[in-house]
């Protein structure tokens, strides 16, 4: 992802988005304002982009050039400044606070065991554990340690690379750092942290519920885990009255969006203003979930697997809605491959659209996918004017195709009865899984032999503890299994919540969260709803492919799988 300048400056919420822009002045103009140069310090921190505009250069301590993105600054010490650790090596914290106080002991060792579970080299361990003395940093001795790879008590930072700066880039980074992480987040008090769902008002009020409900009970869980804890004073169980000063007590609120996309955002903002969260979870969006992505990018505000069939597509550190998968546009992806792999030979491929974003964006994700993957088959799309469109498009498209791909956003009852009514001739049939129950209820022989759906969840046979241990937890806590896969999702992000905000001890920031919101998706907390979950660094969307399946009645579930998991 590309982050312009311009971009960079909204997103400190500066003022002086020029600076950025033009960013050096001739030598007889006026220096430039403590906001410029904290504009400018996060550009070449985020972007490595010097203040004359060009991109960073660097050597490793042995003098091989350092490439790419190796020498942008985030890459190793994260958009929180907390540093991270990799392959036997450590990025200690430079944030504000951190960097430019002085330190005796590492400010991780006491409690290291408990965020950092790897196995690491006995040298990497070491290094961590022992004894850490330096003076505070000044923006001279930043420039030292960034230009030769020592720090102010003398120490060599080995991995640390050695780049070529003005005076002006040590000065702007300077200024930036200090600005890192210095203030905690909004949305976090003394005794509380504030959070938020999202809805749109057209969400079925079944399905609202069910997400309300499981996220309000895992609220009142671990708020009672909370005060147990704090109202025992000198207890040490795994050490965790060390963490009691830390706690915070969860609130949740409900954010429900009235009326068309295009005045959400002004919504969103008189909520957020009147009430500040520290991150966004869960929720049900019925529509595109761009417009509350551009938000959540704006404020800096991280939205947690909210539930959406039409994702933001963007990954990159500055894109702060975390989601299951890429929704339809994944499914569309899968089948283009699908068809390259299973049917190279098909010269006609024909989409049945249906009205409104549900059927035209993923079309047009499959219509750039089949693009890239058969350039010599030909693409033919019929819109379906309305609901009850289905049968004159179908008609309108049962000769000469070699693949028929129907996308029946909200009416995929209606579409599929228009398909079992048509019977078209086609020897395959693409459908994503929103049309999985309605084909299985309607279809049969030899029309249900040629269809074929996406699956980018988990297959009926498979088998997950987890998901025995959610139904138990849900039905343990009055919350009704009603919409299964609605209460699994806001489960798994509940309590992805609460293991990164347990990683966070004191540091309450945003960007920190979403670091551990990345690293916690590895551990095995998916109730089962997707094969797997993982998420690297700036990486936004957890499972990445889908299986191909048939109906198959006597198959547990009433389909099978034709394929492998497919990543397009």
């Amino acid at each position: 992802m590309i982050r312009s300048p311009a971009r960079i400056a909204a997103v400190l919420g500066l003022a002086f988005a020029a600076a950025c822009v033009l960013p050096w002045r001739a030598a007889t103009a006026a220096p430039p304002s403590h906001a410029e140069m904290v504009a400018l310090g996060a550009r070449l921190y985020r972007d490595g982009i010097t203040t004359e505009g060009r991109p960073l250069t660097a050597v490793t301590r042995t003098g091989e050039p350092v490439l790419g993105t190796q020498t942008y600054c985030v890459t190793c010490h994260r958009p929180s400044g907390f540093g991270s650790s990799e392959g036997g090596v450590y990025t200690p914290p430079i944030t504000g606070p951190i960097l430019f106080a002085p330190t005796k002991l590492h400010r991780y060792d006491y409690r290291f065991a408990d965020m950092y579970k790897q196995i690491q080299p006995p040298g990497y361990n070491n290094r961590i554990h022992a004894p850490l003395i330096r003076p505070a940093f000044t923006t001279a001795s930043l420039g030292v340690l960034l230009r030769t790879g020592r720090n102010p008590a003398g120490a060599i930072m080995r991995e640390m690379p050695r780049y070529t700066l003005s005076d002006r880039d040590v000065a702007a980074l300077s200024a930036y750092l200090k600005t890192l992480s210095a203030k905690l987040s909004p949305g976090v008090g003394a005794r509380d942290m504030q959070f938020a769902t999202i809805f749109t008002a057209d969400v079925p009020p079944a399905r609202r519920r069910a997400v309300v409900d499981t996220l309000r009970a895992y609220f009142r869980w671990t708020n009672r885990n909370t005060d147990d804890d704090i109202g025992r004073p000198g207890f040490s169980p795994f050490y965790r009255s060390g963490f009691v000063p830390t706690y915070r007590d969860w609130v949740l609120h409900v954010w429900i969006l009235h009326g068309p996309a295009r005045t959400w955002r002004a919504q969103l903002d008189a909520d957020l203003a009147a009430q500040p969260v520290f991150a966004e979870v869960s929720g049900i969006v019925d529509g595109p979930w761009a417009p509350v992505g551009r938000f959540c990018d704006d404020h800096r505000l991280p939205c947690i697997f909210p539930q959406t069939e039409l994702p933001s597509q963007q990954d990159g550190i500055d894109t702060y809605s975390i989601q299951f998968s890429d929704g339809l546009f994944l499914e569309a992806r899968v089948m283009a491959r699908f068809i390259a792999e299973q049917h190279p030979k098909a010269r006609v491929i024909h989409e049945i659209v249906a009205p409104g974003p549900y059927g035209s964006e993923p079309a047009a994700t499959f219509a750039a996918a089949v693009a890239r993957a058969l350039p010599g088959a030909k693409l033919a799309v019929t819109q379906v004017a309305d609901g009850g469109g289905w049968a004159r498009a179908l008609r309108a498209a049962s000769g000469g195709a070699d693949v028929l791909v129907v996308w029946p956003g909200a009416h995929p009852a209606a579409a599929i009865a228009a398909l079992r009514q048509q019977d078209p001739a086609t020897p395959l049939i693409l459908l994503p899984e929103s049309a999985t129950r309605a084909a299985k209820a309607a279809l049969s022989g030899k029309l249900a032999a040629r269809v074929r759906l996406t699956r980018p969840t988990v297959l009926p046979t498979a088998v997950n503890p987890e998901s025995f241990r959610t139904r138990n937890w849900l039905a343990a806590r009055g919350v009704g299994v009603a919409a299964p896969r609605a209460e699994f999702e806001a489960y798994y992000a509940a309590r992805l919540l609460r293991a990164a905000v347990n990683r966070l001890v004191d540091d309450y920031y945003r960007d920190y969260l979403v670091e551990w919101v990345e690293e916690e998706a590895e551990n095995s907390l998916d109730p089962g709803v997707y094969p797997h979950l993982a998420l690297a660094p700036g990486q936004r969307h957890a499972s990445s492919g889908a299986y191909v399946v048939r109906l198959d009645p006597a198959a547990q579930g009433g389909i099978r799988a034709v394929t492998p998991w497919i990543v397009p």
